[in-house]
């Protein structure tokens, strides 16, 4: 999957979360490729993905969050959220559904 988005996408970088065991790892592992930090984030994940990527994006930084899967059956919310952080970074995290793009209400 790294391989196809980085030649037929042409995405940048791209980061094979499997290899990344905990969130320590995922930081480094976007430390290495996003030293300067990131622009945009899309979650459908949630959990220590979006944790990661919190504390990589940039000021003015962005994330479209569209699911949770990590947490969908604990009872226990499992990303710890420190609004501030959205606050003095001028970042932005936005969820929306494709449900209105589906029924033809937008786009």
């Amino acid at each position: 999957k790294v391989d196809l988005c980085k030649k037929k996408f042409k995405m940048d970088e791209c980061i094979d979360y499997k290899t990344c065991p905990d969130l320590s790892a995922l930081k480094a592992a976007l430390k290495a490729v996003a030293p300067e930090g990131i622009d945009m984030f899309y979650d459908n994940v949630g959990g220590m993905h979006f944790e990661a990527a919190m504390d990589a994006l940039r000021p003015h930084g962005r994330i479209a969050i569209c699911g949770g899967i990590s947490g969908y059956n604990e009872a226990k919310k499992p990303t710890p959220f420190y609004p501030m952080d959205l606050i003095y970074g001028f970042k932005r995290v936005e969820g929306f559904m494709a449900l209105p793009w589906l029924t033809g209400k937008k786009g």
